[in-house]
């Protein structure tokens, strides 16, 4: 519902929910020359490449791909081993 949103608005008018930013974030980390060929063919309305590295620029980013719970577990985890 969000792509139909942002379809009708003008690029610098779109205002992307965290979702969607969060999807842009992964997807550019996997592959930034795959998420900038999805950006040229318009299929998709996601966040241009310059606003994503914008924003990468003050956040830090968790590269392991994992969810926080698995990150958190495999850290206690590891903490018991070594105890």
């Amino acid at each position: 519902m969000e792509q139909m949103t942002l379809l009708f608005k003008s690029p610098n008018a779109r205002r992307y929910l965290l979702g969607l930013l969060s999807v842009g974030f992964l997807r550019q980390n996997v592959s930034t020359a795959l998420y900038n060929q999805i950006n040229s063919w318009n299929l998709l309305t996601i966040p241009f490449p310059k606003h994503l590295r914008a924003l990468s620029s003050v956040l830090t980013i968790v590269e392991t791909g994992l969810p926080v719970s698995t990150v958190k577990y495999l850290g206690a985890k590891i903490k018991y081993i070594l105890e």
